[in-house]
């Protein structure tokens, strides 16, 4: 499991793990609360997410990926599994002229990026499938 940073509430660091596989050919991207981090994952699903795709995910299809929230037993969660639908598309930063003539003949790929998210339960056979894709997800 790799770990990533976001910024919290107040400002605090907090950190989630997260595992990018796929199961039956679908990517998938499961994020992890981690017991110390004082802000939940789900208030900044999308921005982690985001994050990710324009980091350690550059190059993945958003639109096909599915996402997963887990939250370890042990922090005593509401709900262990939820699965995490956003809508998607490309970064379309703005440009100057100048850099949208540059843009044009010289083409840059732009990464995902994700808002409003919705949440739905996962189910117990599709929880065991994603937590066998590491060993940290129980």
């Amino acid at each position: 499991m790799k770990t990533a940073s976001y910024i919290g509430f107040n400002n605090d660091i907090c950190t989630c793990g997260y595992v990018f596989d796929t199961i039956g050919g679908v990517p998938c991207l499961v994020l992890k609360q981690m017991p110390g981090s004082k802000t939940a994952i789900t208030l900044l699903v999308e921005d982690i997410v985001s994050q990710l795709l324009r980091g350690d995910l550059f190059g993945v299809d958003a639109t096909k990926m599915r996402v997963f929230e887990f939250y370890p037993p042990s922090i005593n969660p509401l709900v262990n599994w939820q699965e995490v639908t956003f809508k998607v598309a490309k970064r379309e930063p703005r440009k100057t002229i100048v850099e949208s003539i540059v843009e044009f003949f010289k083409p840059t790929e732009q990464p995902y990026v994700v808002w409003n998210p919705s949440w739905n339960p996962v189910g117990g056979p599709l929880q065991q499938k994603l937590s066998a894709l590491d060993p940290a997800l129980v």
